[in-house]
């Protein structure tokens, strides 16, 4: 039997559709008594995963033997991987240049012709190829091309939306999240203008920008400079569609995860406990949606890279209301404990994921930062990652600030949201008071 941080191991494989790709075999390892099954989100391939799996597991087992919380138990563990691939999440934000120390909301950079160079934008063209199933040097001629919007637009996103669904055929809040790059009659061109303006330019509302904060922002509110030459809007473009996707695949592997442990039946093991960062908390979130006869005792959603409104209720649709696509495992009570961490020092969650879930950007250039109504609660278009888990009915949860420094007492029944700021960034979370939590969440 293969271990991993010491712990009994089964590696779960699955491709874009969802399909498993290992040998037809028992999900949990013979003998132990709670199954912990974790999964990697986006840029992290097998190898990344397993590393991070690892070091996370050792700052669990740590925090057990130091407390003797579990005692008697035998923990094993299920790794999932799945093609999230390995591209930056916002090229257009990391490459820009450093906010200067002290910069406010109100601190306006110039830099308006910045922009990133044609060899980065084939270098992120080949990622979402490779992602979309493109020929990636072909693919890169378009992007490459659609700097020149009109035409070469049309032909980029004609091309992108040639390997996107058709949008009955998905979730309806991440339809409306997308809803601008979905439409087929919407020329490429309109995003273009879109991007580059700063605003629908087939109607709507600008969002706020630097200059229009709008309401206040938390005091540690990240402030970024963004790009926005014509090569960087075709980034955002390409970040866009690579959003959806991974969207879309995280619900399509997590569904699939969730059919394979039913049919399982998980013999011999008492306890189940879910775990996922980024994307792959969404991922972990379908399959505990999708369950009908396994039901884990908890789960738990490091960083989340999906809608903070996706256990919610009584979401905003233009003069009606929708729930959240995960609605169920709340209302259901299909996990014994939900666990979110959440913090605005993750920027690829609270700037990027908002950027991305939305066709219309916020400022073409100059500075940005995270308000109630850009990223923040009041954005409907914001992460559980930056914000925990919104619109649940009273009763269902409980915000607190968690240091990360001891094991904290958790209820059941309940979604815990974290604000876990020793979190320092997306990728940041391989530190033992995530260890601690995933512990918690197991008591």
């Amino acid at each position: 039997m293969a271990e991993l941080a010491g712990l009994p191991y089964i590696k779960l494989r699955f491709d874009a559709a969802g399909k498993r790709l290992d040998p037809p075999g028992p999900i949990a390892p013979p003998g132990v008594t709670d199954l912990i099954v974790i999964s990697h989100g986006w840029h992290q391939d097998a190898d990344d995963a397993e590393g991070m799996y690892a070091t996370i597991l050792g700052h669990l087992q740590d925090a057990a033997r130091e407390s003797r919380l579990i005692e008697g138990r035998k923990l094993g563990v299920a790794g999932v991987y799945w093609p999230s691939d390995k591209f930056k999440p916002d090229l257009t934000l990391e490459k820009a240049p450093n906010i200067p120390p002290g910069a406010g909301a109100g601190t306006a950079l110039s830099g308006g012709g910045q922009d990133i160079g044609p060899a980065e934008l084939r270098e992120l063209a080949a990622a979402v190829a490779r992602l979309l199933g493109l020929p990636e040097e072909e693919f890169g001629d378009l992007a490459i091309q659609a700097r020149h919007g009109a035409g070469n637009a049309d032909a980029l996103i004609a091309t992108i939306r040639s390997r996107l669904p058709e949008p009955e055929a998905v979730d309806e809040l991440t339809r409306d999240e997308h809803e601008r790059l979905l439409r087929r009659d919407l020329p490429g061109r309109v995003l273009f203008e879109d991007v580059k303006s700063g605003g629908p330019s087939g109607g709507g509302t600008s969002l706020p920008g630097a200059q229009d904060v709008g309401d206040v922002a938390a005091s540690q509110a990240p402030a970024v400079n963004i790009l926005g030459g014509p090569f960087a809007v075709v980034a955002k473009l390409l970040n866009q569609a690579a959003y959806f996707e991974l969207k879309r695949r995280a619900g399509t592997v997590g569904e699939a995860l969730g059919d394979l442990i039913d049919a399982d039946g998980l013999p011999g093991v008492q306890r189940l406990h879910l775990a996922g960062h980024s994307f792959g908390a969404r991922l972990v979130t379908a399959a505990t949606s999708r369950m009908q006869t396994a039901r884990p005792h908890s789960l738990t959603l490091i960083q989340g890279a999906f809608s903070h409104n996706g256990l919610g209720v009584r979401i905003p649709k233009g003069r009606d209301t929708i729930d959240g696509t995960f609605r169920n495992v709340v209302a259901e009570k299909k996990a014994g404990r939900v666990v979110i961490t959440h913090t605005w020092n993750d920027h690829a969650v609270g700037l990027a994921y908002a950027l991305a879930s939305r066709a219309s950007n916020t400022v073409a250039s100059g500075l940005m930062r995270v308000t109630d109504r850009f990223g923040g609660a009041k954005d409907l278009h914001g992460g559980i990652g930056a914000n925990g888990a919104l619109r649940l009915e009273d009763g269902e949860w409980k915000d607190w600030t968690y240091d990360g420094a001891a094991v904290p007492g958790l209820e059941a029944g309940l979604v815990h949201n974290l604000k876990c700021d020793f979190i320092a960034g997306h990728t940041e979370i391989a530190v033992p008071g995530v260890g601690r939590l995933l512990l918690a969440a197991m008591v």
